[in-house]
């Protein structure tokens, strides 16, 4: 898979006084597999199910607006050059279940990154592929497990930015818990002054702690990444409580005051949880799908 049998290439010079917890550019050769080649992400396209793909506008104006696309007929290489030529962002979501080649990736990468990253053997784990276009940025937001970013093709400005307020507040972390995919949030520019910038070229990689807010923006170049998340038992158990303690605030108007990830406190806030999950995902299975608003092999996108 790799000409050497190691991922990870070690750690830039410059880069050696960084600490464990704080985000930390690392050296890689993920971009040097046949798998992130151009026509091995292509055939991966092709045969990607679909509830695993989202396809949406990279430049919408708010969170509210984001356009959500098909695919549709268009080849895989079709689909490379439409994100190359427009405003689009492809993720491929859960890549380790969808195909063994990436699992065995995945499982080598947490293995070598276990002296950068607080991530015990058996701990959650997931894998994405995100194809987006020059110029494309990603609002601020942040996810409720640990995030770690491999630059494969085009570069990156990463800006990570405390995991504490004012930069999240506790209703922040709420929201964050009881998304799917971690959650947008409002954001001010001197924000900038207080964050890590860091700029991604292909071979690196970069990783952060849960609920430390973000933003990427691409160069004027097609980019291609990859978007590791991990969860330890102590991240599995504050995402129960966040989540716990906004659905008690928002659904029964009452004022959380514990965040203790032990206790009986907790363990009445995981029951909890997992009930209000099963009628999340209830509701979910239920509700009408969203509309899809253009889809690529009718021309949306293309100059």
């Amino acid at each position: 898979m790799f000409p050497s049998p190691r991922i990870l290439a070690g750690r830039r010079d410059d880069d050696a006084a960084s600490t464990r917890g704080q985000a930390q550019p690392l050296v890689h050769r993920l971009h040097e597999s046949p798998l992130f080649s151009l026509d091995g992400l292509a055939e991966l396209i092709e045969h990607y199910p679909r509830q695993h793909c989202e396809l949406t506008d990279a430049s919408p104006i708010s969170a509210n607006e984001v356009r959500e696309g098909d695919i549709g007929a268009a080849s895989g290489r079709a689909v490379i050059e439409a994100i190359e030529a427009g405003s689009l962002r492809l993720r491929l979501r859960n890549t380790q279940i969808v195909d063994l080649s990436y699992a065995r990736l995945l499982r080598g990468a947490f293995g070598e990154l276990s002296d950068h990253l607080s991530s015990p053997r058996g701990s959650g784990r997931s894998m994405e592929i995100v194809i987006s276009s020059p110029g494309a940025k990603t609002r601020y937001r942040a996810t409720p497990e640990g995030q770690i970013l491999w630059q494969i093709a085009g570069a990156q400005r990463a800006l990570i930015y405390p995991p504490a307020p004012p930069f999240v507040s506790g209703d922040d972390r709420e929201a964050i818990a009881l998304a799917e995919h971690g959650s947008d949030m409002a954001y001010q520019p001197w924000y900038d002054d207080h964050a890590q910038a860091l700029n991604l070229a292909p071979g690196q990689l970069l990783h952060w702690p849960p609920y430390a807010p973000y933003r990427v923006d691409n160069d004027n170049r097609l980019n291609i990444a990859v978007m590791m998340s991990y969860a330890t038992d102590e991240m599995r158990r504050s995402r129960i409580v966040e989540a716990a303690n906004g659905a008690l605030r928002k659904r029964f108007g009452m004022i959380p005051r514990s965040r203790a990830t032990t206790g009986l406190a907790f363990w009445g806030k995981a029951a909890m949880q997992r009930v209000l999950a099963n009628l999340r995902f209830a509701q979910r299975s239920d509700a009408p799908k969203r509309g899809v608003d253009f889809t690529l092999d009718s021309g949306a996108h293309r100059d």
